[in-house]
């Protein structure tokens, strides 16, 4: 098989992957959502939120430095061990110091009973992005996340089995916990058992270059937790700020949300090749790319938000039920923020390919400071609302702020042009008017105006059509399947 072929098919395994599990995890969280009912779900949506958040105070930043190296040919798996070692010892250091602290906190003991169970899930789940990340570099170094994806989605349809089973065995939140861990373990014993067989790796504690890899991954280190901050800051601020009630609504409504991170991952992994290519070799193609996927994620965001908008509170009641139908507002609101979640996700993906790395660091940055001091000023007034109004307002200041960046290093983002707004009139008259219509008629109908619009209307260029066929390497598709 070609190199091509390849890696063409790795990028095929992970969007058909990331869908297949992202499917199962939506319909995890409506029986979970259902089962619990609003406040419960509150309660189990804040300490998730605050186990990940933990969590990422044990990455280090080490994945992108252990999978850089061990992608070069003498590797070994010296750094990859010493990674998982110092993991290891700092998750045991989490584990003391969290539980010696929440002695001073507002926690009850059934929460920090409940967090304690949810640690497990950082050496064992794929959704924590801690041990089984490192055990993935070894897939993504062989161009094989075909069986990363297969493993995760084993552990997504237990968890969904084990929800599902929820009401006939008279489950709880401390039985949802419990399953919430347990689904985890057998895809994490398959990849061990996988690793073991394919690449004959081996665990062995070790410190080797441990000095050198924590230095190397600290400056990393910032941006992963301030990420991670944005994501479940808000969560936990309206906690502390409101009611699980609150919690329970807004999570409902961010839930929905999150299955379209799947947009910008499918999109940086197919384009950025190109990019890094055309940015080693001096091509003229770099820039004309790089605007490509502004466009798209400005294709996408606009189109979905514009559309979700008028349908909100339908969705969110036949999703998780008629209580859960106050979330509405919030919701759209989330869905809005998309449209500068798009743009930021990719300018830091882009700003690290041009060695800018230091500019992730003080965007996250003002990104968590804008939405931690909004919710603290809104919550108290707009509950779940204002939350969702930092969150977009954050989003908005850091696309400000990259904007600003790219202006001065000299990289050209700029997308608007006579073709998008040539689509986006009648897309908007087309939204509007086919909003009057009912749900079932109106959603599908509207999805198929943005492709018939985009199609008809020349939203993309010959020259961008035939870059986006270059990138998932639409050739060698087609002659391996004529052969």
């Amino acid at each position: 098989m070609s190199q091509t072929i390849k890696v063409s098919g790795n990028v095929s395994s992970i969007f058909l992957g990331k869908g297949v599990e992202l499917l199962f995890t939506l319909a995890s969280v409506t029986l979970i959502a259902r089962n619990l009912g609003v406040e419960q779900y509150g309660l189990f949506s804040s300490i998730v939120a605050l186990t990940v958040l933990l969590s990422k105070f044990i990455d280090v930043g080490f994945a992108p430095i252990v999978f850089r190296e061990t992608s070069k040919k003498d590797a070994t798996y010296d750094l990859l061990n010493t990674a998982f070692t110092l993991r290891i010892f700092l998750l045991f250091a989490l584990f003391i110091v969290f539980n010696g602290a929440s002695k001073l906190t507002n926690l009850t003991s059934k929460e920090i009973l409940l967090s304690n169970v949810l640690f497990l899930s950082i050496i064992f789940s794929s959704k924590f992005m801690n041990f089984r990340e490192l055990l993935e570099v070894l897939f993504k170094v062989n161009l094989n996340m075909f069986s990363v994806m297969l493993f995760n989605t084993i552990d997504s349809l237990f968890l969904l089995i084990l929800v599902f089973l929820m009401p006939y065995v008279d489950g709880g939140l401390e039985y949802l916990v419990i399953v919430y861990v347990a689904a985890n373990i057998p895809g994490f014993l398959l990849l061990i058992i996988f690793l073991k067989k394919k690449y004959r790796y081996r665990f062995n504690f070790s410190f080797k270059h441990g000095y050198w890899l924590v230095k190397e991954s600290l400056p990393l280190f910032g941006t992963v937790v301030l990420t991670t901050a944005f994501q479940q800051a808000d969560i936990l601020l309206l906690r502390g700020l409101g009611s699980e009630y609150a919690v329970g609504l807004y999570s409902a409504a961010l839930r929905l949300t999150v299955p379209l991170g799947i947009i910008p991952l499918a999109l940086i992994t197919t384009v950025f090749p190109l990019i890094v290519r055309g940015r080693e070799t001096g091509s003229s193609g770099t820039m004309p790319a790089t605007r490509l996927v502004y466009k798209i994620l400005f294709l996408f965001s606009f189109a979905i938000s514009f559309i979700i908008t008028f349908k909100a509170e339908h969705i969110i009641s036949l999703i998780f039920g008629n209580e859960y139908s106050d979330a509405y507002l919030p919701m759209t609101i989330l869905f809005w923020s998309i449209l500068f979640t798009y743009f930021n996700t990719f300018t830091l993906n882009l700003l690290t390919v041009y060695n800018k790395q230091k500019f992730n660091f003080f965007g996250t940055l003002l990104i968590v400071f804008v939405q931690v001091i909004l919710v603290i000023i809104l919550t108290p007034i707009y509950s779940g609302t204002g939350v969702a109004f930092a969150r977009i307002a954050a989003g908005a200041a850091g696309t400000l702020f990259f904007i600003f960046i790219l202006r001065g290093i000299g990289i050209q983002f700029n997308f608007i042009s006579i073709r998008v707004a040539k689509w986006l009139i009648p897309f908007v008259i087309g939204a509007i008017a086919l909003s009057f219509l009912p749900f079932y008629v109106y959603l599908p109908l509207a999805f198929l105006l943005t492709l018939i619009l985009t199609i008809k209307l020349k939203y993309f260029s010959p020259e961008e059509i035939n870059l986006l066929l270059r990138a998932i390497n639409y050739d060698s598709w087609k002659s391996k399947f004529r052969n």
